[in-house]
């Protein structure tokens, strides 16, 4: 049954998938591009992710124009309304391996005015940030990790930088410049110190739509369905002990309310989510030693929960399509629940009565959970989300002499009740 459902999961991921791989090197969206003179030109412009983004603008005046790939030595910048703009910057080669010692890239703005911040995505060495004061050069804001060696133990701690930098060009501003020995090295907070500086030294600024979501968490309410397939094991002082129980395929329903933190471009998540779903197991086994002749066992086991996970989710990639992992707790509550067990001596076929196997099963259920998926950002501005979760549990048994183990996996679709920002 965990089978069926891990292989479903891997046929519905590259169902979701397909569309964003086959249209991975066109996804053209309302944009602008400005040219070299300071003329600006509309059409369309693929809103491209990490390198892409950096190195190339693909635009086309209009659905039946050409497609030009314009490097940054041929625009001042790109962009797309009330969303990300780029402009064109000349920084510290990427590669060090380069033969010039700078590069011409596409930035993408965060924040302009008299001190301005730039972000750059890259898929190899990570995500950079950089920032003018003035009209001075495009500098690099860094932050490194050292390690050190103290009292004979190794130690890994962080060198910043970019406070040396930042304290330099925040001088005319005392109030602003006092903050910077203690700023972190996170996206939020260079932006918000830089709109500080800026507002404080009097100057104009424009901060990106993107930039303002970065400062802020947002949540998304969403629907969850899919199925559970789960398997029971009792162990210790009963006669079906290590003997495993099939719960077959049962079907789960819910709501999720999902937390995107202000925390390295909102790829961090909270997911809180409540979940009813129903379990059945049943299974007939031979004991020969529960009682001084051989005996066949009957086990059926019910129950309906109130299902509470509490996850924790990262999203390592940007864009209409994100893969993510997962990984929390859960505490479920039952609403009914009966276990039961009648045997059957050989060589008669008579079955005794039913008895409950627990007299007093425990009434919640703590378990662990991890999971991967991937959403995708749909034309209708929603996420359609599909993941595969496994999960283990304490079960049922409070018993001091019985113990119940419950192993579950979980395929789960999710689709955003409302519009994502």
């Amino acid at each position: 049954m965990l089978k069926i459902l891990y292989q479903s999961f891997v046929a519905l991921l590259a169902v979701l998938a397909l569309p964003f791989a086959v249209h991975a090197q066109a996804n053209f969206r309302p944009g602008y591009i400005v040219a070299l003179k300071g003329d600006t030109l509309r059409g369309s412009v693929d809103y491209g992710s990490g390198n892409r983004s950096a190195y190339e603008c693909r635009f086309r005046a209009d659905n039946a124009a050409a497609i030009e790939k314009l490097l940054p030595n041929q625009l001042q910048g790109y962009g797309f309304p009330h969303d990300r703009f780029y402009q064109s910057r000349r920084v510290p080669a990427q590669n060090p391996a380069a033969d010039t010692t700078s590069e011409r890239l596409f930035l993408e703005v965060l924040v302009q005015g008299p001190a301005s911040l730039y972000y750059l995505s890259d898929i190899n060495s990570g995500n950079h940030y950089y920032f003018r004061s003035g009209n001075s050069p495009v500098q690099p804001l860094v932050q490194l990790s050292e390690n050190v060696t103290i009292n004979g133990s190794k130690y890994t701690r962080k060198n910043p930088l970019f406070r040396i930098a930042l304290a330099e060009a925040f001088q005319a501003c005392p109030a602003v410049h006092s903050k910077v020995s203690e700023l972190p090295f996170a996206s939020s907070s260079l932006i918000r110190i830089f709109q500080q500086y800026n507002a404080c030294v009097g100057g104009s600024q424009i901060v990106s739509a993107v930039a303002n979501a970065k400062q802020r968490s947002y949540f998304l309410l969403e629907a969850v369905a899919g199925a559970q397939a789960s398997s029971l094991r009792f162990d210790g002082e009963i006669p079906m002990k290590n003997t495993p129980i099939s719960g077959g395929i049962r079907p789960v329903v819910g709501l999720a309310l999902q937390q995107y933190l202000p925390v390295w471009a909102n790829r961090f998540g909270v997911r809180i989510e409540l979940l009813y779903q129903t379990q059945q197991y049943s299974n007939e086994f031979f004991a020969p030693s529960a009682y001084a002749y051989a005996a066949y066992q009957e086990v059926r086991i019910k129950f309906d929960q109130l299902r509470v996970p509490v996850l924790f989710r990262y999203m390592p990639l940007n864009g209409r399509f994100q893969p993510f992992i997962e990984a929390g707790v859960s505490v479920a509550f039952a609403l009914n629940s009966s276990n039961e067990y009648r045997y059957r001596a050989q060589p008669t076929s008579t079955y005794s009565p039913w008895r409950p196997i627990l007299e007093s099963p425990r009434g919640s259920e703590e378990s662990v959970l991890a999971g991967l998926g991937a959403s995708a950002l749909l034309p209708n501005k929603r996420h359609l989300t599909a993941e595969f979760r496994a999960e283990r549990t304490n079960g049922f048994s409070e018993a001091v002499a019985i113990t119940t183990i419950i192993n579950r996996a979980y395929l789960l679709l999710s689709y955003d009740l409302i519009k994502s920002r």
